[in-house]
């Protein structure tokens, strides 16, 4: 659907002329001493413009009405096209993500020994069921690794501190040939392979 300006009346040149037309009428005097003619010859000049504009405004909005009738009929033409092909389309993309989703699942499976083996050594006791871990993508588990490696080291620092005092318990950790402040450092591995130490210990 091509635009034809032609289709327009009055047309460029025509209002072009009513307006070079217009700007002839003036008022010659002050408002209040305008002659009837003055002011007969203003409003009919006036009514002229308004009669152009209107008569621009209709065509304009008639041809309007036809182009967005023509926009309709070509979206609701090109979407019927679609839906002939759209239920295969989401077919083959449903097969393509269940091969991807199944790849990605075995690899997964196959870190999750690792992973469950990795949780363990923690101590912290916590079970998490397989399945949520395997789903896990590997800065997740990261994630989740870390977040209970960290908690777990500051579970096991409050109970150092809260030991410090004990006798015995100074004596059973000087066994290991830690400094007095040693096991106070958290979020490194030497302060981890006490913790798990820690764990051994028998106390009433």
């Amino acid at each position: 659907m091509k635009f034809k300006p032609t289709i327009f009346d009055p047309n460029v040149g025509q209002m072009k002329a009513i307006v070079k037309e217009s700007k002839k009428v003036t008022l010659r005097g002050e408002p209040l001493t305008a002659t009837p003619k003055e002011y007969n010859e203003i409003k009919d000049t006036r009514k002229a413009l308004v009669k152009a504009r209107t008569a621009i405004t209709k065509i304009g909005k008639r041809e309007r009405e036809d182009a967005i009738k023509y926009q309709r009929e070509v979206i609701a033409y090109e979407r019927s096209l679609i839906a002939i092909t759209a239920p295969e389309e989401k077919r083959l993309k449903d097969l393509e993500e269940s091969i991807k989703s199944a790849r990605l699942w075995e690899v997964r499976k196959e870190a999750m020994v690792s992973r469950l083996e990795r949780l363990e050594q923690i101590g912290d006791d916590i079970v998490i069921p397989a399945e949520e871990i395997v789903v896990m993508s590997s800065v997740e588990f990261e994630a989740y690794y870390n977040e209970r490696v960290g908690n777990y080291n500051n579970e096991m620092r409050k109970e150092l501190i809260a030991r410090k005092a004990t006798k015995e318990f100074q004596e059973w950790l000087d066994g290991f040939g830690y400094n007095d402040d040693d096991y106070l450092l958290v979020n490194n591995t030497e302060s981890t392979t006490i913790y798990k130490k820690l764990a051994t210990y028998k106390h009433d």
